[in-house]
């Protein structure tokens, strides 16, 4: 990880949040499109808003819980 830049964490983020999405379609057998509630912790605030404010992935809501910022601290 010390040597792993942010965009290659960020786009780890994003499958991970792509595939949770389609097990949960599967689960519910939805023909609709499912979007995540993004709760993120300490340096995932910061990744987090890495990879939204890029327009990697959208969410349906984002909260950042005793996080630290990505920019504007």
């Amino acid at each position: 990880m010390y040597f792993t830049g942010r965009h290659a964490i960020g786009e780890d983020l994003v499958a991970g949040i792509q595939e949770v999405e389609k097990l949960e379609k599967e689960r519910r057998e939805s023909k609709e499109k499912i979007t995540v509630v993004l709760i993120s912790h300490s340096a995932g605030g910061a990744l987090s808003q890495y990879v939204l404010s890029r327009g990697m992935c959208t969410v349906q809501g984002f909260c950042m819980l005793a996080a630290v910022p990505g920019f504007g601290s």
